[in-house]
């Protein structure tokens, strides 16, 4: 994360709201793309999990209500 000064940010860092730190960091090493690729990976494993949970949830939930 870019953690400079905010009196050195300005038109030479994309302005004052608009910092391009990071695409810069992406042209130079491209070590963000592989982070990014491992969240992306994390998110997807996410969604799965609570995909699965959601639906054994519902199934738990749907047999306690046919018991009673």
């Amino acid at each position: 994360m870019c953690m400079e000064k905010w009196s050195d940010h300005g038109a030479g860092s994309g302005g004052f709201y608009k910092c391009n730190w990071y695409e810069n960091a992406i042209k130079e090493k491209g070590s963000f793309q592989i982070e990014e690729e491992k969240w992306d990976k994390v998110r997807t494993d996410l969604e799965k999990f609570v995909f699965f949970f959601d639906w054994f949830s519902n199934q738990t939930r749907d047999i306690e209500f046919i018991k009673k």
